[in-house]
């Protein structure tokens, strides 16, 4: 079975949780596995960046998934 890692700030108790457990859903076919930025990176078949990209993981995954928060990157949007 394929294994996904979805990385995001656990302490963050404002939504965040939320799309995590949608996300969950919709990966049915992968092993899925939760990871904060500050833990140790581990190998993974897809990491799925929650909100922010976190460089230190990306070289541990096969692909890389990054799901923004467009508040944060409000200039990018004409």
């Amino acid at each position: 079975m394929k294994k996904a890692t979805l990385i995001y700030n656990k302490a963050n108790t404002y939504g965040i949780h939320s799309d995590v457990q949608v996300l969950e859903k919709v990966l049915k076919g992968f092993s899925v596995k939760h990871a904060d930025p500050l833990e140790p990176a581990q190998p993974c078949d897809l990491a799925i960046h929650v909100e922010v990209p976190f460089y230190g993981w990306m070289p541990w995954a096969a692909r890389n998934v990054f799901l923004v928060n467009p508040e944060w990157w409000e200039a990018g949007w004409p």
